[in-house]
């Protein structure tokens, strides 16, 4: 993996420019970029897919190989040597070490989707099965505030806060994620992790039915004299105020003022 790591040519300051594919690969490489230890200019690139390597490889204009390693991780590597490349990474965020690494705050607006993109494609490549119910996304603490952050900006998830080193968004934010990277089919993206999330749609609208009808019984019986803690038991809720918040969403009102209302 350390040989064949000199270029005869490298476009050292491709990641200098603002463009699709360059806020792309940023984030892709977020967890997956390893500076050298104890060097300033030997760069590992590696990830699971070798798709993106090989178009890494390309856009840096390098001639050497992508090395596989097949045992276990099943990863891809593109090693090179260049100071200048490796201090250009370090200012685009991307540390030597992944502890200090924090979500970028010069991303141009335009970009945003394309480099939020790259983080989540590479996070759900190699993972078996679609992506249905929740997605998952694991980094420094730091970094996912600001993904976080960004998120509910951007494209308005409505996940406040994160804790510790894990965030999952649940059915809801995550299409409301999916509308924001793929919403422009067009752009760079990689289609096999786009394929992992083709059931989203059929199952928002299968959950949101699921969650409709559950209102209505909740009304009928209501309607019938039922009062909420009763009400609660009998559709299967494991507390009154994980009822109670559901139906005041779901309904507007709250029980006692639809018993009121309908009285």
């Amino acid at each position: 993996m350390g040989r064949n790591i000199k270029s005869a040519h490298l476009n050292e300051d491709f990641f200098n420019q603002d463009s699709i594919i360059v806020w792309y690969l940023l984030g892709a490489l977020v967890k997956t970029y390893i500076p050298l230890k104890g060097s300033n200019r030997t760069i590992i690139f590696r990830n699971r897919s070798y798709k993106l390597i090989e178009i890494l490889r390309e856009s840096l204009e390098c001639k050497n190989s992508i090395v596989s390693d097949n045992r276990g991780k099943n990863s891809h590597f593109l090693t090179v040597s260049n100071e200048r490349l490796f201090l250009n990474l370090e200012q685009r965020g991307l540390t030597p070490d992944k502890g200090d690494r924090r979500f970028p705050e010069d991303i141009p607006p335009e970009f945003m989707n394309d480099y939020v993109r790259g983080f989540i494609e590479n996070e759900c490549f190699g993972k078996p099965g679609e992506i249905t119910a929740k997605l998952d996304l694991y980094f420094n603490h730091e970094y996912l505030a600001g993904l976080n952050e960004a998120l509910r900006r951007y494209c308005g998830v409505e996940k406040k806060s994160v804790t510790g080193d894990h965030i999952e968004y649940g059915i809801t934010d995550l299409t409301t994620v999916y509308n924001f990277i793929y919403g422009d089919g067009e752009r760079f993206h990689l289609p096999e992790i786009k394929e992992k999330f083709k059931l989203i749609d059929s199952y928002f609208i299968k959950l949101k039915e699921r969650r409709d009808n559950k209102a209505e019984k909740a009304k009928i019986l209501l309607r019938e004299g039922k009062n909420g803690i009763e009400t609660s038991r009998i559709l299967g809720y494991k507390s009154e105020i994980s009822f109670y918040t559901f139906f005041r969403k779901h309904t507007g009102v709250g029980i006692r003022e639809f018993k009121t209302g309908y009285q």
